[in-house]
């Protein structure tokens, strides 16, 4: 992602991103997997928004629908941002410094077949 020079190409970003964005509304059914991107400051200064984009091509790749990628707030450890973390049935994993690599590592092992990819693992708990 390049460097914003005016108010006008941030406008136009926004509206793009807008527009790209689904948005996921707290009364309605939630979608089988939902990727969770840590994209506070440190997040985004680390490429969190590089790794959305990432998930974005990965998962369109593959044709996986049932999939949400969103950004979000602090996850909690700066220092190992990028962050991700991947809800699906009841349990949480954190993903840890994250790159384009990782991504697809983590679509092909944990979104695609169901398995921790372990070498990027952080943190796994099931929800109570």
């Amino acid at each position: 992602m390049s460097k914003l020079k005016s108010y006008a190409e941030l406008k136009s970003f926004r509206a793009e991103a807008v527009k790209n964005t689904k948005i996921v509304a707290p009364d309605s059914e939630p979608d089988e997997i939902v990727v969770r991107v840590g994209a506070a400051t440190c997040g985004i200064a680390a490429g969190a928004n590089e790794v959305i984009e990432a998930f974005a091509r990965e998962l369109k790749k593959v044709k996986k629908t049932d999939v949400t990628v969103m950004g979000c707030g602090c996850l909690g450890f700066c220092y190992a941002e990028p962050l991700v973390e991947v809800l699906k049935d009841n349990v949480s994993t954190l993903y840890r410094n994250v790159d384009e690599k990782t991504v697809k590592e983590i679509v092909d092992s944990h979104i695609m077949q169901g398995k921790v990819y372990e070498k990027a693992l952080l943190k796994k708990e099931a929800a109570e």
